[in-house]
């Protein structure tokens, strides 16, 4: 009924979390509930691919730290834990409606908020990295 699943607009509050998943009508709850363990399953692990890919390619690619290589490594396995966290939370308080898990709605937006900023490092940190090296390599060498 063109309600915003979690992902789009996260929710702060186990009250405001709730009221959410009111508003959606019994056939929305399984749909979303489904979408949880399919689609939303299918697609992080492809971008986590891709993601992982990326920092491996510029790990190899460029002389960095360890702790920046470590950095780059972690921030897409990290990322796609917390995804698969925030679905199991949205799945397990869908399957439990009625029924209320406060504290576990209470988080779901911190854990959503928390996946987008370690996706965004994701993404940009090695792109940003490799970015500077290729310009870098084009600069005129100073002596």
């Amino acid at each position: 009924n063109g309600l915003e699943i979690f992902d789009k607009r996260p929710s702060y509050t186990s009250h405001e979390v709730y009221s959410r998943i009111n508003a959606f009508p019994e056939n929305g709850r399984i749909l979303y509930k489904q979408f949880t363990y399919t689609i939303d399953v299918l697609f992080p692990i492809t971008l986590f691919t891709f993601l992982f890919l990326l920092s491996r390619f510029t790990i190899r690619r460029i002389a960095i730290t360890k702790t920046l290589r470590i950095v780059l490594i972690a921030s897409p396995i990290i990322w796609i834990s917390l995804d698969f966290i925030e679905n199991a939370i949205i799945f397990i308080l869908l399957d439990i409606f009625p029924e209320k898990n406060v504290p576990l709605a209470g988080c779901l937006g911190y854990v959503t908020i928390t996946k987008f900023s370690f996706l965004l490092v994701s993404l940009l940190g090695p792109t940003v990295l490799i970015v500077i090296y290729n310009l870098s390599k084009r600069l005129p060498a100073s002596h």
